[in-house]
């Protein structure tokens, strides 16, 4: 599950990606990753508001940069007409094997954004 909220020029865009996806481990540190899942996508503005389901693919690289912090980059598709792939770039520092926190930094069609969140692994 993945939520991702933008405002501005008087819209606000909230997607939201549920999936399930597989990974392989090519070394002991990192592994690589695809997604398979629906994003909902809903926008709200001046005059009117409305959201749509779409399929959604991804592929990723994610590993563990030293003993605490992983680093991750994903390339993610809604099948949107005129939506460009994103490209996402996520940090996580584990406190403990299951509690992180994470950045992230995310592009797509000439718009940036970035979060923070809670990561658990279980």
């Amino acid at each position: 599950l993945d939520y991702t909220g933008v405002s501005g020029g008087g819209a606000d865009v909230d997607l939201t990606y549920l999936g399930l996806g597989l990974r392989n481990e090519f070394s002991d540190n990192a592994a690589v990753f695809g997604q398979l899942g629906l994003a909902r996508v809903s926008a709200s503005f001046d005059g009117g508001s409305g959201s749509i389901n779409k399929a959604f693919a991804g592929v990723g690289v994610r590993g563990m940069m030293t003993e605490s912090f992983e680093g991750e980059a994903l390339i993610r598709k809604v099948f949107v007409n005129g939506l460009d792939p994103s490209i996402k770039l996520t940090g996580t520092y584990f406190f403990t094997d299951t509690v992180g926190a994470s950045v992230n930094i995310e592009a797509s069609n000439g718009d940036t954004g970035g979060g923070i969140g809670l990561r658990l692994n279980f």
